[in-house]
Protein backbone atom coordinates (compact mmCIF):
# COMPACT_ATOMS: atom_id res chain seq x y z
CA UNK A 1 0.00 0.00 0.00
CA UNK A 2 1.06 4.09 -0.53
CA UNK A 3 2.43 5.43 2.48
CA UNK A 4 -0.18 6.86 4.90
CA UNK A 5 -0.29 11.04 4.81
CA UNK A 6 -1.18 13.21 8.02
CA UNK A 7 -3.44 15.69 7.56
CA UNK A 8 -4.30 18.24 10.85
CA UNK A 9 -7.86 18.33 11.68
CA UNK A 10 -8.96 21.77 11.68
CA UNK A 11 -12.82 21.60 12.39
CA UNK A 12 -14.92 25.07 11.48
CA UNK A 13 -16.18 25.70 15.25
CA UNK A 14 -12.36 24.86 16.76
CA UNK A 15 -9.57 27.05 16.64
CA UNK A 16 -6.46 25.36 16.81
CA UNK A 17 -4.43 27.80 18.53
CA UNK A 18 -7.71 28.25 21.29
CA UNK A 19 -7.85 24.51 21.86
CA UNK A 20 -5.25 22.78 22.85
CA UNK A 21 -6.77 19.60 23.12
CA UNK A 22 -6.95 19.86 19.01
CA UNK A 23 -3.22 20.58 18.98
CA UNK A 24 -2.38 17.49 20.94
CA UNK A 25 -4.91 15.29 19.07
CA UNK A 26 -2.77 16.02 15.51
CA UNK A 27 0.57 15.49 17.42
CA UNK A 28 -0.91 12.07 18.13
CA UNK A 29 -2.01 11.02 14.92
CA UNK A 30 1.12 12.29 13.33
CA UNK A 31 3.14 9.67 15.74
CA UNK A 32 0.58 6.84 14.58
CA UNK A 33 1.47 7.68 10.72
CA UNK A 34 5.26 7.62 11.36
CA UNK A 35 4.61 4.51 13.58
CA UNK A 36 2.72 3.08 10.42
CA UNK A 37 4.74 4.38 7.88
CA UNK A 38 8.07 2.49 9.72
CA UNK A 39 6.62 -0.35 9.69
CA UNK A 40 6.18 -0.87 6.11
CA UNK A 41 9.25 0.07 5.13
CA UNK A 42 8.60 3.65 4.16
CA UNK A 43 10.48 5.06 6.65
CA UNK A 44 13.96 5.69 7.55
CA UNK A 45 17.62 6.07 6.21
CA UNK A 46 17.61 6.82 2.03
CA UNK A 47 20.29 4.77 0.68
CA UNK A 48 22.42 6.14 -1.78
CA UNK A 49 22.47 3.28 -4.63
CA UNK A 50 24.01 3.23 -8.01
CA UNK A 51 27.33 5.05 -8.88
CA UNK A 52 28.10 8.38 -9.34
CA UNK A 53 30.21 8.61 -13.04
CA UNK A 54 31.70 11.31 -14.34
CA UNK A 55 32.46 10.85 -18.57
CA UNK A 56 33.21 7.08 -18.06
CA UNK A 57 34.88 7.49 -14.86
CA UNK A 58 33.31 6.34 -11.61
CA UNK A 59 33.67 7.80 -8.05
CA UNK A 60 35.11 6.30 -5.57
CA UNK A 61 32.95 5.84 -2.42
CA UNK A 62 29.56 6.30 -3.87
CA UNK A 63 27.27 3.23 -3.76
CA UNK A 64 25.54 1.28 -1.00
CA UNK A 65 25.85 2.34 2.01
CA UNK A 66 28.74 1.06 4.37
CA UNK A 67 28.16 2.90 7.71
CA UNK A 68 25.76 5.47 9.46
CA UNK A 69 27.08 8.49 7.87
CA UNK A 70 26.71 7.36 4.69
CA UNK A 71 22.73 7.48 4.30
CA UNK A 72 20.25 10.28 4.58
CA UNK A 73 18.16 10.19 7.49
CA UNK A 74 14.74 11.14 7.53
CA UNK A 75 13.92 11.03 11.31
CA UNK A 76 13.38 14.69 11.54
CA UNK A 77 11.12 14.86 8.83
CA UNK A 78 7.65 15.46 7.79
CA UNK A 79 6.37 11.71 7.79
CA UNK A 80 3.83 13.10 4.77
CA UNK A 81 7.50 12.88 2.70
CA UNK A 82 8.10 9.66 2.95
CA UNK A 83 11.52 7.38 1.89
CA UNK A 84 9.75 6.68 -1.36
CA UNK A 85 8.84 10.11 -2.61
CA UNK A 86 12.19 11.17 -1.45
CA UNK A 87 14.55 8.94 -2.61
CA UNK A 88 15.06 9.85 -6.83
CA UNK A 89 15.39 13.59 -5.28
CA UNK A 90 17.54 13.34 -2.43
CA UNK A 91 20.69 10.33 -4.50
CA UNK A 92 20.13 12.96 -7.55
CA UNK A 93 20.90 15.61 -5.47
CA UNK A 94 24.05 13.69 -3.23
CA UNK A 95 25.70 12.68 -6.79
CA UNK A 96 25.52 16.14 -7.76
CA UNK A 97 27.03 17.29 -4.43
CA UNK A 98 29.40 14.51 -4.65
CA UNK A 99 30.68 15.22 -8.62
CA UNK A 100 30.97 18.68 -7.92
CA UNK A 101 33.17 18.34 -4.65
CA UNK A 102 34.90 15.59 -5.82
CA UNK A 103 36.14 17.22 -9.03
CA UNK A 104 37.15 20.32 -7.03
CA UNK A 105 39.29 18.41 -4.64
CA UNK A 106 40.87 15.14 -6.68
CA UNK A 107 44.41 16.30 -8.84
CA UNK A 108 43.19 12.81 -10.34
CA UNK A 109 40.26 13.28 -11.66
CA UNK A 110 41.07 16.62 -12.60
CA UNK A 111 43.84 15.70 -14.72
CA UNK A 112 41.55 12.57 -16.11
CA UNK A 113 38.28 14.59 -17.09
CA UNK A 114 39.77 18.40 -17.62
CA UNK A 115 41.80 19.18 -20.86
CA UNK A 116 45.17 21.05 -20.03
CA UNK A 117 43.75 23.97 -21.38
CA UNK A 118 41.24 23.84 -18.85
CA UNK A 119 43.38 23.85 -16.09
CA UNK A 120 45.61 26.21 -17.21
CA UNK A 121 43.20 28.67 -18.95
CA UNK A 122 43.86 31.25 -21.66
CA UNK A 123 47.93 32.09 -20.26
CA UNK A 124 49.81 29.85 -22.39
CA UNK A 125 52.54 27.29 -21.10
CA UNK A 126 56.06 28.49 -21.31
CA UNK A 127 59.12 26.17 -22.15
CA UNK A 128 62.27 26.97 -20.64
CA UNK A 129 65.49 25.97 -22.95
CA UNK A 130 64.96 25.67 -26.99
CA UNK A 131 64.19 22.96 -29.48
CA UNK A 132 67.43 22.13 -31.01
CA UNK A 133 68.71 19.58 -33.82
CA UNK A 134 71.74 17.51 -34.79
CA UNK A 135 72.35 15.99 -38.11
CA UNK A 136 74.11 13.72 -40.33
CA UNK A 137 73.76 12.75 -43.94
CA UNK A 138 70.66 10.00 -43.20
CA UNK A 139 69.81 11.36 -39.50
CA UNK A 140 68.21 13.39 -37.55
CA UNK A 141 68.39 14.20 -33.23
CA UNK A 142 66.12 16.35 -32.04
CA UNK A 143 66.37 17.56 -28.05
CA UNK A 144 63.79 19.48 -26.03
CA UNK A 145 63.78 22.01 -23.42
CA UNK A 146 64.04 21.18 -20.59
CA UNK A 147 60.74 22.35 -18.82
CA UNK A 148 57.45 23.78 -18.62
CA UNK A 149 56.10 26.37 -17.05
CA UNK A 150 52.19 27.07 -16.67
CA UNK A 151 49.81 29.81 -16.07
CA UNK A 152 49.28 28.94 -12.39
CA UNK A 153 53.25 28.72 -12.00
CA UNK A 154 53.73 24.92 -11.38
CA UNK A 155 56.74 23.72 -13.27
CA UNK A 156 57.10 20.34 -15.79
CA UNK A 157 60.07 18.86 -15.95
CA UNK A 158 60.59 17.44 -19.48
CA UNK A 159 62.85 14.58 -19.25
CA UNK A 160 66.13 14.27 -21.46
CA UNK A 161 64.82 12.08 -24.22
CA UNK A 162 66.22 13.25 -27.30
CA UNK A 163 64.46 12.17 -30.22
CA UNK A 164 66.58 10.34 -33.41
CA UNK A 165 64.67 9.98 -36.80
CA UNK A 166 66.93 7.63 -39.33
CA UNK A 167 66.39 6.77 -42.78
CA UNK A 168 66.04 10.60 -44.23
CA UNK A 169 68.32 11.92 -47.59
CA UNK A 170 69.53 15.27 -48.52
CA UNK A 171 67.01 17.75 -48.07
CA UNK A 172 65.01 20.47 -46.14
CA UNK A 173 62.17 19.17 -43.67
CA UNK A 174 59.84 20.17 -41.22
CA UNK A 175 59.12 19.25 -37.87
CA UNK A 176 56.42 19.74 -35.15
CA UNK A 177 58.05 19.67 -31.56
CA UNK A 178 55.59 19.27 -28.92
CA UNK A 179 55.62 18.60 -24.85
CA UNK A 180 52.85 15.07 -24.45
CA UNK A 181 51.30 16.01 -21.00
CA UNK A 182 49.94 12.31 -20.67
CA UNK A 183 52.88 10.84 -21.54
CA UNK A 184 55.03 13.48 -20.11
CA UNK A 185 57.22 13.60 -23.06
CA UNK A 186 58.87 16.05 -25.74
CA UNK A 187 58.10 13.98 -29.16
CA UNK A 188 57.42 14.77 -32.47
CA UNK A 189 54.19 15.25 -34.84
CA UNK A 190 54.49 11.60 -36.77
CA UNK A 191 52.55 10.94 -39.75
CA UNK A 192 53.03 7.43 -41.44
CA UNK A 193 51.02 8.93 -45.03
CA UNK A 194 52.76 12.41 -45.30
CA UNK A 195 56.24 12.42 -43.29
CA UNK A 196 59.40 10.48 -43.72
CA UNK A 197 62.08 8.48 -41.50
CA UNK A 198 61.89 6.68 -39.39
CA UNK A 199 60.24 7.47 -37.21
CA UNK A 200 57.91 9.44 -39.53
CA UNK A 201 58.01 12.74 -38.01
CA UNK A 202 59.72 15.15 -41.64
CA UNK A 203 57.63 16.11 -43.30
CA UNK A 204 58.68 17.78 -47.21
CA UNK A 205 56.61 21.05 -46.81
CA UNK A 206 54.64 22.56 -43.54
CA UNK A 207 51.56 20.53 -42.87
CA UNK A 208 48.35 22.29 -41.43
CA UNK A 209 47.26 18.65 -40.09
CA UNK A 210 50.36 18.51 -38.11
CA UNK A 211 50.40 21.74 -37.04
CA UNK A 212 46.85 21.05 -35.39
CA UNK A 213 48.39 18.51 -33.51
CA UNK A 214 50.93 20.11 -32.56
CA UNK A 215 48.46 22.33 -30.88
CA UNK A 216 45.71 19.45 -30.03
CA UNK A 217 44.36 18.75 -26.21
CA UNK A 218 47.12 17.82 -23.97
CA UNK A 219 50.06 19.20 -26.32
CA UNK A 220 52.08 22.08 -25.65
CA UNK A 221 54.07 22.89 -28.25
CA UNK A 222 57.39 23.78 -28.25
CA UNK A 223 57.64 25.91 -31.14
CA UNK A 224 55.72 27.83 -33.00
CA UNK A 225 54.66 26.37 -35.97
CA UNK A 226 56.92 24.31 -37.85
CA UNK A 227 60.93 23.96 -37.38
CA UNK A 228 62.72 23.61 -40.65
CA UNK A 229 65.74 21.61 -40.44
CA UNK A 230 68.45 20.34 -42.85
CA UNK A 231 70.15 17.34 -43.94
CA UNK A 232 73.30 17.47 -45.98
CA UNK A 233 73.93 14.93 -48.06
CA UNK A 234 77.64 13.48 -48.73
CA UNK A 235 79.33 13.61 -51.92
CA UNK A 236 79.24 16.18 -53.97
CA UNK A 237 75.75 17.40 -53.15
CA UNK A 238 73.25 18.25 -55.31
CA UNK A 239 73.36 21.33 -56.70
CA UNK A 240 71.04 24.29 -55.92
CA UNK A 241 69.37 24.76 -59.35
CA UNK A 242 68.23 28.63 -60.86
CA UNK A 243 65.45 28.75 -58.59
CA UNK A 244 62.76 28.84 -60.81
CA UNK A 245 60.57 31.90 -61.36
CA UNK A 246 58.99 31.47 -57.61
CA UNK A 247 62.49 33.23 -56.08
CA UNK A 248 63.11 30.47 -53.29
CA UNK A 249 67.31 30.05 -54.80
CA UNK A 250 67.43 33.63 -54.56
CA UNK A 251 68.95 35.19 -51.96
CA UNK A 252 66.55 38.01 -50.83
CA UNK A 253 65.01 39.67 -48.49
CA UNK A 254 60.93 40.03 -47.95
CA UNK A 255 59.66 43.30 -48.76
CA UNK A 256 58.23 45.15 -45.84
CA UNK A 257 61.45 44.75 -43.72
CA UNK A 258 63.32 47.67 -42.90
CA UNK A 259 66.90 48.81 -43.42
CA UNK A 260 68.31 51.91 -41.68
CA UNK A 261 69.01 54.78 -44.21
CA UNK A 262 71.75 57.41 -43.41
CA UNK A 263 69.30 60.16 -45.29
CA UNK A 264 65.89 59.23 -44.99
CA UNK A 265 66.06 56.47 -41.69
CA UNK A 266 64.28 53.62 -40.97
CA UNK A 267 63.04 52.78 -44.65
CA UNK A 268 61.24 49.76 -46.05
CA UNK A 269 63.81 47.42 -47.98
CA UNK A 270 61.85 47.70 -51.21
CA UNK A 271 62.42 51.62 -51.23
CA UNK A 272 66.04 51.60 -51.43
CA UNK A 273 68.08 52.92 -54.50
CA UNK A 274 71.21 52.27 -55.92
CA UNK A 275 73.88 54.81 -54.41
CA UNK A 276 71.54 54.83 -50.92
CA UNK A 277 74.22 54.35 -47.44
CA UNK A 278 72.29 52.02 -45.27
CA UNK A 279 73.59 50.66 -41.98
CA UNK A 280 75.81 47.79 -41.62
CA UNK A 281 77.28 45.98 -38.29
CA UNK A 282 79.94 48.41 -37.87
CA UNK A 283 78.97 52.49 -39.82
CA UNK A 284 77.70 52.98 -43.22
CA UNK A 285 77.91 50.67 -46.54
CA UNK A 286 76.60 51.81 -49.96
CA UNK A 287 73.85 50.12 -52.30
CA UNK A 288 75.81 49.35 -55.77
CA UNK A 289 72.69 46.84 -56.86
CA UNK A 290 69.29 46.13 -56.77
CA UNK A 291 66.96 43.61 -58.16
CA UNK A 292 63.06 42.86 -57.38
CA UNK A 293 61.56 39.20 -57.62
CA UNK A 294 58.80 37.20 -55.91
CA UNK A 295 59.18 33.70 -53.69
CA UNK A 296 56.62 31.45 -52.31
CA UNK A 297 57.96 30.59 -49.36
CA UNK A 298 60.01 32.39 -46.45
CA UNK A 299 62.24 31.41 -43.06
CA UNK A 300 60.73 33.75 -40.14
CA UNK A 301 64.17 34.31 -38.11
CA UNK A 302 62.91 35.69 -34.13
CA UNK A 303 65.41 36.53 -31.96
CA UNK A 304 66.24 37.31 -28.53
CA UNK A 305 66.20 41.47 -29.34
CA UNK A 306 62.72 41.05 -29.94
CA UNK A 307 62.84 41.33 -33.64
CA UNK A 308 62.46 39.14 -36.44
CA UNK A 309 63.03 38.66 -40.44
CA UNK A 310 61.68 37.30 -43.43
CA UNK A 311 64.21 35.73 -45.96
CA UNK A 312 64.24 33.50 -48.66
CA UNK A 313 65.74 29.89 -47.37
CA UNK A 314 69.20 30.52 -49.05
CA UNK A 315 69.47 34.14 -47.92
CA UNK A 316 72.94 34.09 -46.12
CA UNK A 317 72.74 35.17 -42.13
CA UNK A 318 76.27 36.14 -40.59
CA UNK A 319 76.84 34.55 -37.67
CA UNK A 320 78.54 35.30 -34.27
CA UNK A 321 81.16 33.26 -34.26
CA UNK A 322 82.61 34.41 -38.28
CA UNK A 323 80.88 33.49 -41.69
CA UNK A 324 77.32 33.25 -42.76
CA UNK A 325 74.75 30.50 -43.02
CA UNK A 326 71.75 30.14 -45.52
CA UNK A 327 68.48 30.71 -43.35
CA UNK A 328 67.10 27.69 -44.26
CA UNK A 329 69.78 25.57 -42.98
CA UNK A 330 70.09 27.81 -39.27
CA UNK A 331 68.84 25.95 -36.00
CA UNK A 332 68.27 26.85 -32.77
CA UNK A 333 71.93 26.26 -31.52
CA UNK A 334 73.00 28.93 -33.70
CA UNK A 335 73.91 32.54 -32.41
CA UNK A 336 73.47 35.54 -35.13
CA UNK A 337 75.29 39.06 -35.01
CA UNK A 338 73.85 42.18 -34.21
CA UNK A 339 74.43 45.37 -34.49
CA UNK A 340 77.95 46.15 -33.20
CA UNK A 341 78.47 42.36 -32.52
CA UNK A 342 75.90 41.90 -30.44
CA UNK A 343 74.98 38.28 -29.86
CA UNK A 344 71.67 37.17 -30.81
CA UNK A 345 69.92 34.28 -30.08
CA UNK A 346 67.65 32.34 -31.93
CA UNK A 347 64.20 31.95 -30.69
CA UNK A 348 62.70 30.31 -33.42
CA UNK A 349 62.62 29.43 -36.82
CA UNK A 350 59.26 29.21 -38.72
CA UNK A 351 58.52 28.40 -42.47
CA UNK A 352 55.88 30.55 -44.40
CA UNK A 353 54.47 29.73 -47.16
CA UNK A 354 53.33 33.13 -48.74
CA UNK A 355 54.08 34.74 -52.27
CA UNK A 356 55.43 38.11 -51.82
CA UNK A 357 57.45 40.55 -53.46
CA UNK A 358 61.56 40.18 -52.17
CA UNK A 359 64.42 42.33 -52.80
CA UNK A 360 68.16 41.74 -53.35
CA UNK A 361 70.81 44.16 -52.47
CA UNK A 362 74.59 44.44 -53.29
CA UNK A 363 76.84 46.36 -50.91
CA UNK A 364 80.28 48.16 -51.24
CA UNK A 365 82.83 48.33 -49.07
CA UNK A 366 81.03 46.08 -46.99
CA UNK A 367 79.24 43.24 -48.05
CA UNK A 368 76.43 43.30 -45.56
CA UNK A 369 73.72 45.46 -44.11
CA UNK A 370 71.43 45.15 -41.01
CA UNK A 371 67.87 44.65 -41.52
CA UNK A 372 65.04 43.30 -39.16
CA UNK A 373 60.94 44.17 -39.34
CA UNK A 374 60.82 46.71 -36.91
CA UNK A 375 64.14 48.06 -35.95
CA UNK A 376 67.25 46.89 -38.27
CA UNK A 377 69.49 44.86 -35.63
CA UNK A 378 70.02 41.60 -37.73
CA UNK A 379 72.95 41.68 -40.18
CA UNK A 380 72.40 40.35 -43.17
CA UNK A 381 74.98 39.45 -46.21
CA UNK A 382 74.79 40.53 -49.54
CA UNK A 383 71.95 39.03 -51.24
CA UNK A 384 73.67 39.01 -54.47
CA UNK A 385 77.39 39.81 -53.11
CA UNK A 386 78.97 43.07 -54.07
CA UNK A 387 78.17 42.76 -57.89
CA UNK A 388 76.26 45.48 -60.35
CA UNK A 389 72.78 44.76 -61.48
Amino acid sequence: MPPLTHRDILPRDLDPKADPTLSELNNRLKEIYTAINIQAGYHGPVPMAGSINMNGKPILNVGAPTGVNDALSQTSADPMYSVATQQTQLQALGKAILQTTRQLNSPFQQQQISSDLNLQGSIPPVATGQTTYTATATTLTVTFPTQIQYADLSIQAIPNNPVTVTGLTAGTYYIYPYFDSVLGIGTLVADAVNAVGAPPVCFASPNTTAAQVQNGDTHVPLSDGAVSVVITGGGSGGGGGSGGTGGGGLNCIRAGMVVESQERGVIPIETVYVGDMIRARNGWTRVTGRRNATSEIFIRVAVSSGESVDVTPSHPICLLSGGEKDAGALTLTDTLCGSEGVALQILSLLTVEESAPIVLLACDPTHEYLVGRFNPSIVAHNGIIHKTV
